[in-house]
């Protein structure tokens, strides 16, 4: 079975490559209370192909180019947890922020912004 990498594929910050020096100075790794208050309750996007919105229930619900799915988040051990179609394990990661920018931290860099903000009602 294919495993979807969405939103693996998609929710990157600039952590190693392409970043200014300030842009890497200014971002944080959070933490359990951080991740909560700042990140869970909110929607994670790019502002125009894809959003995830982080209910405080720990429902997820994801919007990719029209394509919805409903899934799972948690917090374990200091990382945000969240399930993908196709995957019966939960995916988890840091979470870094700077601003309003926020994501995972994969190890690479693809260009992208994203943005925690609040939710939008297109879900």
């Amino acid at each position: 079975m294919r495993r979807s990498l969405f939103p693996v594929a998609v929710i990157l910050i600039p952590l190693v490559h392409g970043a200014t020096a300030s842009a890497q100075d200014d971002l944080k790794r959070l933490g359990e209370k951080e991740i909560r208050a700042k990140v869970i309750g909110k929607e994670i996007t790019d502002a125009s192909h894809w959003g995830i919105y982080l209910r405080p229930d720990g429902v997820l619900l994801s919007d990719e180019m029209g394509r919805k799915w409903p899934g799972t988040w948690e917090i374990q051990e200091g990382r945000l947890c969240m399930s993908n179609p196709g995957n019966d394990t939960l995916d988890c990661f840091e979470v870094w922020m700077s601003g309003s920018r926020c994501g995972y931290n994969l190890g690479r860099y693809d260009g992208r912004p994203q943005f925690c903000r609040p939710h939008s009602p297109r879900h």
